[in-house]
């Protein structure tokens, strides 16, 4: 197989480290006046549970720069380094806090595929190599968009493994709107 070697920066249209702006003091209210607000753990969760939620109110104008939105490859980046998400439409919801950096693939790359690569083992081991820190390890913005891609010369191949990823992620989304209607209606019927 025929392969291009290039940063990961090329395959990107924006990537952020949010700790500047978290440096502020945060406000976390009650659910109904809030954005729910992630930590690298929730991205995993089909449904997040503990939960924190930063105000509506208080966190507005910064909700462009802390907001979630489908696609958008996810990636701990403080404390266990690499665990990689790719966020599903219903995080369009969300916000996440500043141990998890996020990236936008380029409109010229399948971020399914972006993803793919990196949570793979070897993915995975690149994240880790750019990893700093003598107490608690960390991993920046600068240091994602430095690691090596690979691509294969095969545009089809790239979206072929690509799409496999974003069926998988809309089917993610599926399910949570599934089980979100399947508790509603539990709830309906113990009210009865």
């Amino acid at each position: 197989m025929s392969w291009h070697k290039r940063p990961l920066r090329s395959a990107m249209s924006w990537h952020f480290w949010v700790s500047d702006v978290l440096a502020l003091i945060s406000y976390y209210v009650e659910k109904e006046y809030a954005f729910p607000f992630l930590s690298g753990k929730n991205i995993f969760q089909i449904n997040p549970v503990a939960v924190k939620c930063l105000s509506k109110m208080k966190h507005k104008k910064q909700l462009t720069i802390l907001g979630l939105q489908e696609d958008m490859i996810l990636i701990t980046c403080s404390g266990t380094i690499g665990r990689v998400q790719i966020a599903p439409k219903y995080f369009d919801k969300f916000t996440a806090n500043q141990h998890i950096l996020r990236l936008i693939s380029s409109n010229d790359m399948n971020p399914g595929y972006v993803y793919c690569f990196l949570a793979s083992e070897y993915g995975h081991t690149l994240l880790q190599k750019f990893t700093y820190g003598s107490v608690v390890d960390e991993i920046d913005d600068n240091h994602l968009a430095s690691v090596p891609f690979p691509l294969p010369k095969n545009k089809s191949l790239i979206d072929k493994i690509g799409n496999l990823v974003l069926d998988a992620n809309k089917k993610r989304n599926e399910a949570w709107n599934l089980e979100k209607e399947a508790v509603a209606e539990v709830e309906r019927l113990i009210r009865m």
